[in-house]
């Protein structure tokens, strides 16, 4: 696989066993690793518990439990981070995330509480695989735009929602573009 192809690949689908030197349960090279959290060491609230997996970083994710009723109206199915950001700037949302099916494929994502309604992330593999991927808003007819937020010096919270019960989280990261 060429640089190229890798990189292209990286934002959009599986990189589990595309070469030697990355291991899919391992978080790809941010700028700042304090800028990184496991997401079973987030503030789980509702129906989000944690899935003990060999297959992910740190041997844990979080899912929704099966039969949860998601709704954006219902703050408290959630898992929240917290991230010091020490320089200003834009930044991405990287995550490693899992999506089983194709009913169980997208969050509700907020950023120091916007905006109201979340950005609405579909995680784009569905095949039960962890993957690395960047948060993208669907603005509908399958367009998408990155999710870039500006942020300044001080502690700044993500919060996941549960959208579609069994997508799953495996780590976040803040990445400064």
């Amino acid at each position: 696989m060429t640089a190229a192809s890798l990189s292209l690949c990286a934002s959009a689908c599986s990189l589990r066993g595309l070469s030697e030197e990355f291991d899919g349960t391992e978080t790809p090279a941010v700028e700042d690793p304090s800028l990184v959290r496991e997401a079973e060491a987030g503030q789980r609230s509702g129906a989000f518990f944690v899935v003990e997996d060999s297959e992910a970083r740190g041997g844990a994710y979080v899912r929704t439990r099966p039969g949860t009723t998601c709704s954006s109206e219902d703050p408290n199915n959630k898992v929240r981070f917290e991230f010091e950001v020490d320089v200003t700037g834009d930044y991405q949302i990287r995550t490693g995330a899992i999506a089983p099916d194709e009913l169980s494929d997208s969050f509700l994502v907020r950023v120091d509480d916007a905006p109201d309604e979340g950005y609405l992330y579909m995680l784009p593999n569905k095949t039960g695989v962890i993957f690395s991927d960047l948060v993208h808003h669907e603005t509908g007819q399958e367009m998408k735009q990155l999710v870039v937020v500006p942020l300044k010096e001080g502690v700044h919270a993500v919060e996941f929602f549960c959208r579609e019960p069994g997508a799953g989280l495996d780590w976040i990261a803040l990445e400064r573009r």
